[in-house]
């Protein structure tokens, strides 16, 4: 086809397009206004704050009504679910369980009553306020802070940084935290005079966390500021799935990106501008389809285009024709493209299998449909299936759910490994942030090496490494602060303790100082003989810590530095409270063959295995004998004051199954090394499944993770173990599996362990067949948001389920050449689950790239469990695990249960089938499709290697039971009323 063909072509089909398709949505406002396509109102007073229970990766603001003003104050965000109030200092719990209350110590006062017009305008305008830097170098200066309604971004003057480092997107915000508690108030000396109007937005720009420290002139103008940018993140927020925010802030993420390619500040854009944006969409056209749709939107023929005029193009290059396909399958009406109620209610009670009452259709229906008692168009259709009512997670496990009165041992649990460090190991900063972020996102399980500090006073940080020590009571002070933010269950302070007996006495006056009534001090009862649950020890920090045998001491190392040997069952019979002589002790001189890198052959791999420390052997290898302290490895035994604190997590060593099942007692746990556990999984699984769940273990990251990188904490659940330490720094494969297993019960830092693995002899739960189809994508991304480039993707689809030994099989999609901006697949892969109770389901796209160096555009994972059926559209997270605004996966969910006690398996249907009818059978019968009919598959793809070498990705234990090989299916749109 020639070139002017092409953009005749072109151009007829957007006609086309726009003809079909109704006018756009207009945006109901919950003050009756309406947001016309194409502009970009806002404001304080559109706010909706109707409540929505969101899933879990997105949490709608809360609103505290003030009764002295017509002003709705939301409370302000910590992290993406976690609140504080502005009322009060005091952590607010999102969750519904009892228990949880906000506290009510000081803070910001609530502002006097103000209309939100003038809110509004106090915002815009701007206000002066003392900016405080986080760097040492500069210093505290007093600056005009603004919001700017149109693009929803915070601004402040400055002469020395460029312009766009100079502003916050109100949607990046991460928390917004009241006080002088951020690292530029300490760098630059926090004045108490001005903590009641002290106040720092912390925010992720590149990848990274920033903060915005200020400090307002009064404390009115601070509590109106933190009340008036709440209101603002709400309208930021479209995970709520209200139409009117949704084309808002579509709008208003468009008008940025504008603005950016607007260099002239015309307010218009020529075509080699334009050309240039698309490509930065991700939009791939020829130049003569660029040259043709520019001509079609250019209406005034002005050889330019202005916003209003992209923004039309824009929305109509949006157009999806898989959902247009699937509206036109369900609506009926020959008379106008609607779907009635009927209609609708059919499809999310047939096909979605929404657990849904007629008053719930109902209701769903006419927020979505056209206003006053109208029809649903296909732009209403579409704006409910991106909404939070038709998330892929399930509704009621956003909330906590499971039975939370077993005792700890029946649960897992969320644990960070070497929480104070926010990049590597080696030479990462530390921070008490580590900690905020951690318990943030509901980690209930913190890790604190603790060493001996000057002048009297115990220090947190690596050992025999290059990172910075922080005060151990600025790390207890925060935590006391953040520990129930999230989750009001209890938290563990995993205790390394390295320090001599007269500063661990110290360590534990701290802890009774700062934790008052939170620290547990004592067993609940005289008579336990099991841990008791979360739900009794709400409110509660437990200390864990090790204990040491009846006459002896032992060297000061942490578990994570030993390589599990046989000492003896210890008890408190022979604790101490007078210090003893240290002993210097060498490091380890073990010879170094080369640079400090992760073993690519064979023989460097077990070479690497062999290796008798599993925590700090590359770390021996980087420093020398001579720069290691000779304190390092001191022998000294509990003080007992710090031992007295120890209540339900008495750390020992282990030795064997049986020498536990000899001599443990109810409150004894252990550690082990990613490596041990693999080796004991391997080796003795159900001695180690009867173990976990009689006793609390804990897992931790191999030494030679020195960047902070993850290990598969699957096959570790899956032999029950409780705490699987990460890395939580680090959002790679081993992190998102991690996030999507504690995504579920309200995210709450404790899921409930399938009965299998709690109670001999009890089976796994029925298998299921999980159908997956990708039908397309939308707005992916360059990899990690790389506009330099000028190149657009060729994303691709990688769908893996992770769980027990027989549930570990990954494939992947062909790649679409050339459009990361609206990409279609339509195909559909099926996979036998034979342990739902403990798969989880991960998507990554990926791009594929001609060196074969396939960058990560976004990922997500879920567990399988939590997976709703029906057409979903899956949320797209970065390489650093926030959320892509617009990007998403389009996809359908389809779960056969069959009715039989034994596994269902596939006949038929490996690597060497091609093209063939392969039913799946269950005891003789079919159970591919609804009626038991066969499906034509092609041949499956090889599975994937793992991206990561040995050292960064362990694999699953071997099994005797062979993998389940899923199949592809080359299928047409499915049906949208069976499945």
């Amino acid at each position: 086809m020639s070139g002017d063909a092409a953009a005749q072509s072109l151009t007829n089909d957007l006609a086309q397009r726009e003809s079909r398709s109704p006018p756009l949505l207009p945006a109901r406002l919950n003050n009756g206004a309406s947001l016309a396509s194409g502009t970009s109102q806002g404001g304080l007073s559109s706010i909706d704050t109707s409540s929505e229970v969101q899933p879990p990766e997105t949490l709608a603001v809360p609103t505290t009504a003030s009764a002295d003003s017509n002003l709705t104050l939301p409370a302000p965000m910590l992290g993406s679910n976690n609140i504080t109030s502005p009322l009060s200092a005091g952590p607010i719990s999102p969750y519904p369980v009892a228990g949880s209350s906000p506290a009510s110590s000081g803070g910001i006062p609530p502002p006097p009553p103000i209309n939100p017009k003038d809110l509004e305008e106090m915002l815009t305008t701007g206000t002066r306020m003392i900016k405080y830097p986080s760097k040492s170098k500069s210093k505290p200066a007093e600056r005009l802070i603004r919001v700017d309604l149109s693009s929803l971004q915070i601004f402040w003057e400055s002469k020395k940084k460029k312009a766009d480092l100079r502003y916050v997107d109100l949607h990046t915000i991460k928390e917004i935290r009241l006080g002088q508690n951020t690292k530029g108030f300490e760098l630059h000396g926090r004045k108490p005079e001005q903590n009641d109007r002290s106040f720092s937005v912390i925010y992720v720009q590149a990848g990274e966390y920033k903060m915005l420290n200020l400090v307002a002139l009064t404390r009115e103008d601070a509590a109106r500021w933190v009340s008036g940018l709440h209101m603002l993140m709400g309208q930021a927020d479209i995970s709520g799935g209200d139409p009117a925010r949704l084309s808002h802030n579509m709008s208003t993420w468009l008008r940025k990106q504008w603005n950016e390619a607007d260099t002239s500040r015309d307010g218009r854009l020529d075509l080699d501008e334009v050309t240039d944006l698309m490509k930065k969409l991700n939009i791939r056209l020829s130049k003569s389809e660029v040259k043709s749709t520019f001509k079609s939107a250019d209406i005034d023929k002005f050889g330019h285009l202005t916003f209003p005029a992209f923004e039309r193009l824009y929305r109509l290059l949006r157009f999806r024709p898989e959902i247009g396909e699937l509206f036109s399958s369900l609506s009926v009406t020959r008379s106008a493209p609607v779907i009635t109620y009927d209609e609708f209610a059919r499809f999310v009670l047939v096909t979605q299998k929404n657990d849904w009452t007629e008053d719930r259709c109902l209701e769903i229906y006419q927020k979505y449909a056209a206003p006053d008692g109208g029809s649903m168009s296909v732009d209403h259709f579409s704006a409910f299936l991106l909404s939070a009512n038709n998330t892929i997670f399930k509704k009621a496990h956003t909330l906590v759910f499971q039975d939370m009165t077993r005792p700890l041992t029946d649960y897992f649990i969320n644990t960070s490994h070497n929480t104070y460090l926010l990049k590597d190991q080696l030479k990462g900063e530390s921070s008490v942030e580590g900690y905020i972020r951690a318990l943030q996102r509901g980690c209930r399980c913190v890790e604190l090496d603790c060493y001996d500090g000057a002048n009297g006073s115990p220090v947190i940080y690596h050992g025999r490494t290059l990172v910075g020590k922080l005060p151990f009571r600025d790390v207890v002070e925060a935590i006391g602060k953040y520990a129930f933010v999230a989750s009001p269950y209890p938290v563990t302070m995993s205790l390394e303790s390295h320090c001599g007996p007269e500063q661990q006495v110290v360590m534990a006056t701290i802890l009774r100082e700062v934790l008052g009534d939170a620290l547990l001090r004592k067993p609940l009862s005289d008579k336990e003989t099991r841990l008791p649950s979360p739900e009794q020890l709400m409110g509660k920090i437990i200390i864990k810590g090790k204990i040491l045998p009846a006459g002896e001491d032992e060297a000061c190392e942490s578990d994570e530095e030993t390589d599990m040997g046989g000492n003896p069952v210890p008890n408190l019979a022979n604790v101490v409270d007078v210090p003893l002589h240290s002993v210097a002790a060498s490091v380890s001189d073990s010879p170094v063959a080369g640079e400090l890198t992760s073993p690519t052959s064979q023989q460097q791999q077990q070479q690497a295995r062999r290796r008798k420390s599993d925590e700090d052997a590359a770390l021996t290898l980087t420093l020398s004998r001579k720069r290691s302290s000779p304190k390092m490895s001191r022998k000294c035994a509990v003080a007992k004051p710090l031992a007295e604190l120890l209540v339900y997590c008495k750390g020992v060593h282990f030795r064997s199954f049986a020498a536990a099942n000899e001599g443990f007692s109810f409150d004894y746990m252990c550690s082990l090394s990613e490596k041990k556990s693999l080796e004991l999984l391997a080796k003795q699984r159900s001695e180690y499944t009867a173990h976990t769940s009689r006793w609390l273990t804990r897992i931790y990251p191999a030494g030679l993770r020195i960047t902070s990188s993850n290990y598969d904490p699957v096959p570790h659940w899956a032999g029950g173990a409780q705490m699987v330490a990460m890395n939580m720094q680090t959002f790679d494969r081993g992190m998102q599996l991690n996030n999507a297993l504690f995504n579920l019960n309200g995210r709450c830092g404790y899921v409930l362990k399938p009965r299998s693995l709690r109670e001999k002899g009890v089976a796994k739960q029925g298998s299921m067949v999980l159908k997956i189809k990708i039908i397309s994508g939308q707005q992916l991304p360059k990899p990690k948001d790389d506009v330099s480039s000028s190149s657009v993707i060729d994303p691709y689809v990688e769908l893996e389920v992770a769980g027990s030994v027989t549930d570990n099989v990954k494939y992947r999609t062909r790649a679409i050449s050339n459009n990361g901006f609206n990409p279609m697949w339509n195909e559909e892969f099926r996979f036998l689950v034979t342990d739902p109770d403990l798969a989880l389901l991960r998507f990554s796209i990926y791009d594929m790239d001609v060196k074969l160096t396939n960058d990560l555009v976004g990922s997500y994972a879920i567990p399988v469990q939590s997976l709703e059926q029906g057409y979903r559209h899956v949320p797209v997270y970065n390489w650093k695990g926030d959320l892509i605004r617009f990007s998403s996966l389009f996809i359908r969910v389809v779960i056969d249960r069959p009715n039989s006690p034994h596994p269902t398996h596939i006949a038929g249907g490996g690597p060497g089938v091609s093209g063939s009818t392969v039913p799946l059978v269950n005891g003789g019968e079919s159970v591919a499709g609804s009626s038991g009919s066969s499906v034509s598959v092609t041949q499956p793809m090889a599975p994937l290697l793992s991206r990561t070498d040995s050292i960064e990705q362990s694999t699953s234990p071997a099994s005797a039971s062979p993998p389940t090989v899923p199949m592809r299916v080359e299928s047409k749109f499915p049906p949208s009323d069976a499945s």
